[in-house]
């Protein structure tokens, strides 16, 4: 039997980690995504991005709702 991994990673767009308070170890947190999602990539596996939208400041298509330019390795799905 054959076995799928995946990885999701939820949320991490550029309007929730703009502006005060920072993020704690935003730059921690980004890294280590980025290492596991590497991982997961070399074993076969898929790496999911998954994005809040709201009508605030995440709407499709503003700057607020794009994945952050730091994480690797994602790419848009219309």
């Amino acid at each position: 039997m054959h076995s799928i991994h995946a990885m999701l990673v939820i949320d991490m767009q550029v309007g929730l980690f703009e502006g005060n308070p920072p993020r704690h170890d935003a730059d921690g947190v980004v890294r280590r995504i980025n290492e596991v999602a590497k991982n997961v990539r070399a074993t076969g596996g898929i790496v999911i991005f998954i994005q809040h939208e709201d009508d605030g400041g995440s709407r499709r298509g503003t700057k607020g709702w794009e994945i952050l330019p730091s994480l690797e390795g994602w790419m848009a799905i219309p």
